[in-house]
C-alpha cells in the first residue's frame, strides 16, 4: 500500500476518472470508500497521507497520530450524507482507449 499515495489508492478503488471526483461520492461509493478505509490499517499509510485525506475529503484539520486520523476520516464519511453524483459518469473516448489499450497490452493486469 505504501507503494502508492492514499488518495490515488481511494481514487483507483473507486474507480474514479479524477481525485476530485471523490468530492462526488453518491451513497454507495461512499459506503465503498468507508469500506476500503475500515479495511486498511492506521499502518498502512504514513501520518500525511491519513491527514491529507481527511482535509481533502472532509476538509477535517490534522490529526496527531496515524489512527487518529483514520478514524476521523471513517467517522466522518459515516456521517456525512450529502447528496451527490457518483464518480461514474459517461466514459471519454480517451479513457475508453486506455482502458482498452491496458487490457490488450496487459491481460493480466486487471
Amino acid at each position: 500500500m505504501k507503494d502508492i499515495p492514499l488518495l490515488d489508492y481511494f481514487q483507483w478503488k473507486l474507480q474514479c476518472e479524477y481525485l476530485s471526483d471523490l468530492h462526488w461520492l453518491g451513497n454507495t461509493q461512499r459506503a465503498r470508500l468507508m469500506q476500503e478505509v475500515e479495511r486498511l490499517s492506521a499502518a498502512d499509510a504514513s501520518l500525511q497521507e491519513w491527514n491529507d485525506a481527511l482535509e481533502y475529503l472532509l476538509g477535517q484539520s490534522q490529526q496527531l497520530t496515524a489512527e487518529a486520523a483514520r478514524d476521523a476520516l471513517l467517522i466522518g464519511l459515516k456521517v456525512q450524507n450529502k447528496p451527490k453524483r457518483g464518480c461514474h459518469r459517461e466514459p471519454t473516448k480517451t479513457t475508453l482507449l486506455r482502458q482498452y489499450l491496458q487490457m490488450t497490452l496487459h491481460p493480466h493486469h486487471r
